[in-house]
C-alpha cells in the first residue's frame, strides 16, 4: 500500500493505523532501546513538515505518546545519549551509536536499472556487497553476529548500525578516522585484502549477470566512462572495450569470456580494470554526516518511513535478495500473517544483537 496523505480522511485513518501498530507491534526491546533509560534525545516527526522538541523519555511515557495520543508519530527520530540539567535542558551529548547510512540513490551513475529514490531486487546487491565491506573492515574490531545490525531504512536505502560501547564513545574525529578507513578501498588491487577482493569479485559477476552488458551496452559505456575514464592508464583498454561492445562478433568472444569465466588471477593480462570496475561500484557510499555529527538524528529501528510507510526494519539475513516492496508497512502488518513472520524475525535478530544494558 502507498502512503500518501491526501484529506482529513486520510489523516485519521493514518493515525488509526499507527496506533495499530504502536500498541501491537512495539515491544518492550524496542521501547528500551529508543529511550536509553531515560537518557537519548528523541524527537518526532508528526507529518510532513512538523517536529517536536527534541526531549528524553522513558519506556513507559513513550508507549503512552505512542498509543494514546490522537495522532501518534509518524517518525520517531534517535539522536546522542546525552546529558541533562533538571530543567531537561541538554548540557552536554554524551554518547551516540556508530550509525552508517547508505542510500540507493548514490548508486545512480552505476545503476541501469532504477534511479533516484526507486530501487529493486536488481540494485539490491549495491547494499549488500557495501555492507559486506563494512563488515569485512570492522571485522578485527567487531563481531559481526553480535555487534553489526543493518536495518532497511523504510525508503531509499541502509542503516548499518555498529553497537558497541568503545564505538559509541568516539568523537567526530574519531568517527571520521574510521569511516574513512571503512569506506575506502585500495587504489593498487594487490594491496587490498584479500577476502574484500572475492567479495568484489562475486559481486561483480552477480551484477553483470543480472544487468548484462550485452542487454544494455549504452547504459555500461556510460557507467564505465563515469567510473574509468578519469584515470588515463585505462585510455587504451577502455577503447577496446567500446570497440568489442561495437563489434557483436567480438563481443561473444572476449567481453563474456573475460567477466563471467576468468578468475581474478594476477596471471590474466589486465585482469586489474575489472578491479578498479568493480571498486568504483561498489565501494560504500557512505552520508558521513550522519555518522560523525553528534547532533546529527537517525530514524530508530521499527520507526515508519513518512514517504513510502514502509516499517524501518533490522534485516536477520543480507546473504538474501530483497525486493523493498516486500517489506511491510504500518498500515498492512497487522493483517498479513506473512508480514507479521517477517516482523518477529527480525525481531528476534533485533534482540540478539541489541543489548540493553542494565
Amino acid at each position: 500500500m502507498k502512503y500518501k496523505i491526501e484529506n482529513e480522511e486520510e489523516d485519521i485513518i493514518r493515525s488509526r493505523a499507527l496506533t495499530i501498530y504502536y500498541k501491537n507491534f512495539f515491544r518492550d526491546s524496542i521501547l528500551k532501546f529508543i529511550t536509553q533509560r531515560s537518557k537519548r534525545i528523541v524527537a518526532f516527526q508528526m507529518n510532513a513538515h512538523t517536529f517536536t522538541r527534541r526531549k528524553k523519555y522513558s519506556a513507559a511515557e513513550l508507549k503512552r505518546i505512542l498509543t494514546r495520543w490522537m495522532k501518534p508519530p509518524l517518525v520517531i527520530h534517535l539522536g546522542s545519549i546525552a546529558r541533562y540539567e533538571e530543567d531537561s535542558e541538554i548540557t552536554q551529548q554524551i554518547k551516540k551509536e556508530f550509525i552508517i547510512d547508505i542510500d540507493i540513490n548514490d548508486y545512480d551513475t552505476v545503476r541501469s536499472c532504477c534511479c533516484e529514490k526507486n530501487f529493486c531486487t536488481k540494485c539490491w546487491i549495491l547494499l549488500e556487497i557495501a555492507y559486506k565491506i563494512i563488515c569485512r573492515r570492522l571485522a578485527p574490531l567487531v563481531k559481526e553476529e553480535e555487534n553489526i545490525l543493518p536495518v532497511f531504512s523504510g525508503g531509499r536505502g541502509l542503516h548499518v548500525i555498529i553497537y558497541k560501547r568503545s564505538f559509541s564513545k568516539y568523537n567526530q574525529t574519531e568517527r571520521k578516522d574510521l569511516l574513512y578507513q571503512i569506506k575506502t578501498l585500495k587504489y593498487k588491487s594487490e594491496q587490498e585484502d584479500e577476502k574484500v577482493l572475492e567479495i568484489l569479485k562475486d559481486g561483480l559477476n552477480r551484477y553483470l549477470q543480472q544487468q548484462p552488458i550485452e542487454k544494455e551496452p549504452e547504459k555500461w559505456k556510460e557507467i564505465i566512462r563515469k567510473t574509468l575514464m578519469g584515470n588515463s592508464d585505462y585510455k587504451n583498454e577502455i577503447e577496446k572495450f567500446f570497440y568489442i561492445l561495437n563489434s557483436p562478433e567480438l563481443f561473444e568472444k572476449r567481453i563474456i569470456e573475460k567477466f563471467y569465466k576468468y578468475s581474478w588471477r594476477r596471471d590474466v593480462k589486465n585482469w586489474w580494470v575489472l578491479y578498479d570496475l568493480a571498486r568504483e561500484i561498489f565501494a560504500p557510499r557512505i552520508d558521513t554526516e550522519v555518522t560523525t555529527a553528534m547532533w546529527h538524528l537517525y530514524k530508530a529501528p521499527y520507526s515508519p518511513h513518512p514517504r513510502t510507510g514502509k516499517i524501518a526494519l533490522p534485516i536477520p539475513d543480507m546473504e538474501k535478495s530483497y525486493n523493498p516492496e516486500d517489506f511491510p508497512s504500518f498500515y498492512d502488518l497487522p493483517y498479513h500473517k506473512e508480514l507479521i513472520d517477517i516482523f518477529e524475525n527480525s525481531l528476534k535478530c533485533f534482540e540478539k544483537k541489541i543489548i540493553i544494558k542494565k
